[in-house]
């Protein structure tokens, strides 16, 4: 009789292991969901600080391409920044259109 007070303690109130198993599952699944929602949200914004870069760096080239004083120079400037934006970039930095 001892032996079974015992057992029902360690097991539960019913001497099932289900319910600690399936809450364990639950743990777990929670878990899983809850790391993969945090690498999305990291995914999105690295990509969103890689565009930010991006987008100032375009900026930046095109005032430095609207500064050089004569009108060659601003379209020779202008059509290596259309150069520049035409080469294609790396799969790994490959950002969709908005």
């Amino acid at each position: 009789m001892n032996s079974n007070a015992s057992l029902i303690r360690l097991t539960g109130h019913d001497g099932s292991w289900r319910e600690a198993i399936s809450a364990g599952a639950a743990l777990l699944a929670g878990m899983a969901l809850l790391f993969a929602f945090h690498q999305v949200v990291f995914d999105s914004v690295l990509r969103g600080q890689v565009r930010r870069a991006a987008d100032a760096a375009i900026a930046d080239a095109k005032w430095r391409c609207g500064m050089q004083r004569g009108r060659a120079e601003r379209a020779d400037c202008a059509a290596n920044l259309k150069l520049m934006r035409d080469i294609e970039a790396p799969p790994s930095l490959q950002l969709a259109q908005p």
